[in-house]
C-alpha cells in the first residue's frame, strides 16, 4: 500500500494532477474527465508518462496485481487501482458527517482477517468505517456508529455465511486507503 501512495504523490508532485486527470483543465479527480477507476493498463500508462515507478507486483504487466495465500493456504489475488469515491467527512457540528469525493487506492480482493491487519496498520484499531482505510461499502456512511468490517474469515468464496470449512476459499473484500492529495 505505501509503495502505491508513494506512486500516486509521487505523479501529483512530477505531472502536477492526479493520475489521468487533465492537465490543461484539472479536476483534481483521478481519471477526472469519465469519473471511473484507473486500474490496469491505463494506470501503467499513466505512470509511466509521468515517469513513475510503479511498486513491484506479480510479473512485468501485472504491477497492479499481488497474489498471497489465504488462511486456509489457498491462493488469492489482490488488485490495486486507483478511483475518486464518495467519501464521509465531519460535518459542520460535533457528531455530523457529510460526504465528499476523495481520491483512493482501491484493494480489490482482499480476505476479512488481511482487511482487519491493514486497517489496524494504518489507523490503529480495525474500524471499517472510520480512518483513512475503510471497506468501501463504509466508506460513504454518515452515521456516527463505528462498523465491523462486514465479512468473517469463515465465510466461503461466493456464500454470505459462514462455512468453516479449511479448505474452502475465503471470501474477499474491497477496501479503500485515502491519498493524502
Amino acid at each position: 500500500m505505501r509503495g502505491w501512495q508513494l506512486a500516486f504523490l509521487s505523479h501529483v508532485d512530477r505531472v502536477g494532477v492526479a493520475p489521468g486527470d487533465n492537465q490543461t483543465t484539472p479536476t483534481g479527480k483521478v481519471n477526472g474527465a469519465d469519473d471511473s477507476e484507473l486500474c490496469s493498463l491505463d494506470l501503467r500508462n499513466a505512470m509511466y508518462a509521468a515517469g513513475v515507478t510503479m511498486p513491484q507486483g506479480r510479473s512485468e504487466g501485472f504491477e497492479t496485481h499481488y497474489g498471497y495465500l489465504d488462511s486456509n493456504g489457498n491462493p488469492q489475488d489482490v488488485s490495486a487501482c486507483f478511483e475518486n469515491v464518495a467519501w464521509s467527512v465531519p460535518g459542520s457540528s460535533a457528531g455530523s458527517y457529510v460526504v465528499q469525493r476523495k481520491n483512493v487506492l482501491v484493494l480489490e480482493g482482499l480476505t476479512p482477517d488481511l482487511a482487519r491487519m491493514l486497517d489496524s496498520l494504518v489507523d490503529g484499531n480495525a474500524d471499517a468505517r472510520f480512518g483513512s482505510f475503510r471497506e468501501e461499502s463504509q466508506a460513504a456512511l454518515t452515521t456516527t456508529s463505528s462498523e465491523e468490517w462486514s465479512l468473517g474469515s469463515g465465510v466461503a468464496y461466493g456464500s454470505a455465511t459462514a462455512t468453516n470449512l479449511d479448505e474452502s476459499q475465503i471470501a474477499t473484500l474491497t477496501a479503500y486507503y485515502l491519498m493524502d492529495r
